[in-house]
């Protein structure tokens, strides 16, 4: 058998779809293996992933049935009848309402287009949506800002899902990449200020002189401050304040040894 074997399903409604879902695949996974090909016994083989209380009654009875079918017995209609059985026992019946509440809820957060679209097409087959109906494409463009709406509706207007996510993807990045430059020039800009005061901060200890040992001065406005003893002050310490941005209210802070 190829793949992992499942997690016991143990009557959580919660997870009862993505039970199935998993099955199927694991199923489809080994469909080539022996014996896979048997309805009869892909029901048997769901039963021993169903275990504990909650399921043991339910669980009881499908055995039960399993045992009076035939050989003559074993054709689709029996898988069929497992997983209608499955779904009325135990598949969580406001599932599909609150997939459509979520979806109708879900909105981008900046810049996750991606993250943003395997919501929205998860949400979509939960809720029974199809992603070809415009309605459905309606909720996708209605989770969007409306600078990457706006884009989106500039023609050619795209007439399918796939075509509009497309192009929020492409609008969300060439607005990121813009935005990221923007910072970094104004990052740029911040760091030349600081360097600057930097060298005005240092061309103030040195007028000082080494000798200096009364005054104190703010780093940000370099003028001087209130008689104090002496510190030392390294230029690296200097600078590095300062290209910190640590800057006290009102320009009033001071450094000590």
């Amino acid at each position: 058998m190829m793949g992992a074997l499942l997690a016991v399903f143990n009557g959580d409604r919660m997870y009862a779809n993505d039970f199935i879902e998993q099955l199927k695949a694991y199923i489809q996974l080994n469909r080539q293996v022996a014996g896979m090909g048997s309805f009869i016994q892909r029901a048997t083989l769901a039963l021993t992933l169903i275990q504990g209380p909650l399921v043991a009654e339910w669980t009881q009875a499908i055995e039960a049935w399993l045992d009076t079918l035939q050989a003559v017995d074993d054709i689709p209609v029996v898988w069929d009848q497992f997983l209608a059985e499955f779904a009325n026992q135990f598949q969580d019946t406001q599932c599909q309402q609150r997939a459509q509440a979520e979806l109708k809820a879900l909105r981008l957060k900046w810049p996750e287009i991606n993250q943003y679209a395997n919501n929205f097409e998860r949400l979509t087959r939960v809720a029974g949506y199809n992603l070809a109906n415009l309605e459905t494409i309606e909720f996708f463009i209605e989770g969007l800002p409306r600078s990457i709406v706006e884009d989106i509706l500039r023609p050619p207007v795209p007439d399918t899902y796939e075509a509009t996510k497309e192009k929020a993807i492409q609008s969300i990045k060439s607005r990121h990449v813009t935005l990221l430059q923007v910072e970094y020039g104004q990052t740029l800009v911040k760091g030349v200020q600081l360097l600057d005061k930097s060298t005005r901060a240092m061309a103030s200890l040195r007028q000082l002189g080494p000798d200096s040992n009364t005054r104190q001065f703010c780093y940000w406005c370099v003028s001087p401050k209130v008689d104090v003893q002496a510190w030392p002050l390294s230029n690296m310490t200097v600078q590095e304040d300062l290209l910190r941005g640590d800057e006290g209210e009102d320009c009033q802070r001071q450094v000590f040894d």
